[in-house]
């Protein structure tokens, strides 16, 4: 078999041309806990002779980061219905407040009293125009 080096080497060109730029990532953060002897495990992803092995872990990596971005869309999706379906007085549609972030007229609003009777509620503005979704608040 050839030098470890060699094989760290051909381990990271054959995940780089599987996975892309996430292999990238990946390989960047093993090579920084390289020198650690506590990750000796890690090292031995780098170091493996058979890429085969080294390809599922990084595999399996992947995969939860994929997992990763699929949990916090559908949180955002959640986070949407529960906006929607909250029991406090809802404005919503165009005309209300812009979006400081992308001009969208696009909005809701929910009113809140924060402060004693006698000062302003507070409205809580959320912009509704895909990938946007900034908040922001008014003082009333």
């Amino acid at each position: 078999m050839g030098s470890p080096s060699k094989l760290n080497t051909k381990v990271k060109s054959a995940l780089v041309q599987k996975y892309g730029d996430s292999a990238n990532d990946i390989v960047s953060q093993l090579e920084a806990l390289e020198d650690q002897p506590r990750n000796s495990a890690l090292v031995r992803v780098l170091a493996a002779r058979e890429r085969d092995v080294a390809l599922k872990i990084i595999s399996d990596v992947v995969g939860a980061q994929q997992a990763v971005s699929e949990t916090v869309s559908e949180l955002q999706t959640a986070d949407d219905v529960n906006l929607s379906n909250t029991r406090l007085a809802k404005h919503g549609g165009k005309g209300q407040f812009q979006c400081r972030s992308c001009k969208s007229w696009d909005t809701q609003f929910t009113e809140k009293q924060m402060r004693s009777g006698d000062e302003p509620s507070t409205l809580f503005v959320r912009c509704m125009a895909p990938g946007c979704r900034k908040r922001w608040t008014v003082n009333g």
